[in-house]
Formats: C-alpha cells, structure tokens, sequence
C-alpha cells in the first residue's frame, strides 16, 4: 500500500495525543485526574464511551479547564478517553519514543548563541538539538554553541523554570516541527513537474474490467484497440496493463473476449 497524507496525518495527531498526556501527567494536572477518573468510571458502568457532550454535562469546569491546556476541545477529549483507557488497562501506557544520544558529535566552531534573538529562532536552534540528540540537557546546550548563555535568560524567554520544563516543550514543539518539515516535502513532490503527463487512471484493474474495455472497443470499431489509444485515452488500461492480464500476443485479447482469431481480419497492430 503506497503512501496517503491522510495516514501520515492521522499519526502526527495520535503522536500530539500522547505527547500531551504525558505533559498533563508529569504536571500532574488535579483536573485532568478528575476528568479521567469519572470517564473511567462511566465506561465501566455504561460498557462504552460517554460522549463529549456527557462529559461537559457531568464535570463541567474541569473539562473546560483541561480544553485550555490543549487549546482544543476535541484533543482534550481523546486525552481524558485514552488515558482512562489506559488505567482501566484497555490500553498500553504510552512510551514516547525518545532517539539515543550521539557519541560520534565532533566539536563545533560556530560563534556562541545570542539570545536575544526572537524566541522563535531559538526555538528553531533547541529543536535541531533535539533532532540531533532527543533530549536538551545544559552538556548538550553547551556542544550547540550555547555554553556562554544563561540558562536563566533562556528560561525566562520561554516562561519555564528550569531544564525540565524547557525540554519538555521543545519535545512537544518537535512533534509540530515534524509536521511543519513532512508537509513542506509533500508540497514540494506535488509541486514538481510531472516528466510526461499521465492521463490514465493508476487504480488496480480487474481482468473482466479488461476484457470489458476490449470487447466494446471491438464491438464498435471490429478491430482491436491500438496501442496508442490506450495510452493517449484518459481512464483507460495502459497496453502493458492489457497484456499483463489477456497476454502478450493480440490475437490473445481477441480470444479472451471470445472472437476466433482466425475470422477476424480487422485486427489493428
């Protein structure tokens, strides 16, 4: 099965779920464990999933407040559900995968990082980092060119306290960051020109919707197609496709779509 956007961006919205779970856990939001355990309560009792509109019915405030953490009603609600599922046991914990750190680094002559930059180009120099090693540490802030900064100055840009929480949103940034890069490189392969144009249709074939096209095509011209309308004929087999499935010798298509070759004197090659 080939490649569809549509997948890659169902994965990047479950890889969002997670990462946010994990953040409301590790600040050990009281709302966010309020809205779970009441969910989990509800799918042991009812034997399904309560709607969104349940929830907000039955808890109210705190839904609210944890659809302002995600900046998302519909994401605050797939993290209260998965992470009830999770305690209830009908999921695996979540295990986001961190990459290991590089050993084979050389070091780097770049001048220093300033930091009075914008935060969003510091933010672009930490998620390289963190492409590069998965993880921000002060040893490897230093490596990057950071080692005259201050940490606290870094802090104070980004509105943490201290190297955890730092890293803890680049980490979520990175999943965005992701994205942003998948996305520019699916505009760039759409947006590159074609080297011939293709106007046949690139879905499977069937050998009947084969033999189908053939035999009509005969029935109103009493030949067989030529080579360069199937391939010049917009939703038709290409010829390779057709001899793939009725054989590589014409008088192969005329049996499979049962004419004798033998009275046929109409072929066209």
């Amino acid at each position: 099965m080939g490649f569809r956007f549509g997948d890659y961006n169902e994965a990047m919205l479950r890889e969002k779920i997670d990462s946010k779970i994990v953040e409301l856990n590790r600040k050990e939001n009281p709302e966010f464990a309020i809205c779970v355990g009441k969910t989990a309560e509800l799918i042991v009792q009812e034997g399904n999933v309560p709607t969104p509109k349940t929830l907000v019915e039955i808890l109210g405030t705190n839904v609210h407040k944890v659809t302002e953490l995600c900046s998302s009603r519909a994401i605050a609600y797939e993290c209260i559900v998965k992470q009830a599922k999770i305690n209830l046991g009908m999921l695996e914990p979540i295990n986001l995968e961190i990459k290991p750190k590089r050993t084979d680094k050389q070091p780097r002559k770049a001048r220093p990082v300033e930091l009075d930059m914008p935060p969003h180009l510091l933010m672009n120099k930490l998620l390289k980092i963190y492409e590069d090693d998965g993880i921000i540490t002060p040893k490897n802030l230093g490596d990057y060119n950071f080692n005259r900064a201050n940490l606290e100055a870094l802090y104070q840009k980004f509105g943490c306290k201290n190297i955890w929480e730092l890293e803890e949103i680049v980490r979520t940034e990175y999943v965005f960051y992701q994205m942003k890069k998948e996305q520019q490189e699916q505009a760039r392969l759409v947006n590159r020109p074609a080297m011939k144009p293709i106007n046949r249709m690139v879905s499977g074939w069937t050998v009947e919707e084969i033999k189908q096209i053939v035999a009509d095509y005969y029935k109103d011209h009493r030949k067989l197609p030529p080579v360069n309308w199937l391939e010049n004929t917009p939703g038709m087999p290409c010829a390779e496709t057709v001899k793939r499935y009725l054989g590589r010798d014409r008088d192969d298509w005329l049996k499979a779509i049962g004419v004798d070759p033998k009275s046929d004197v109409c072929k066209s090659y």
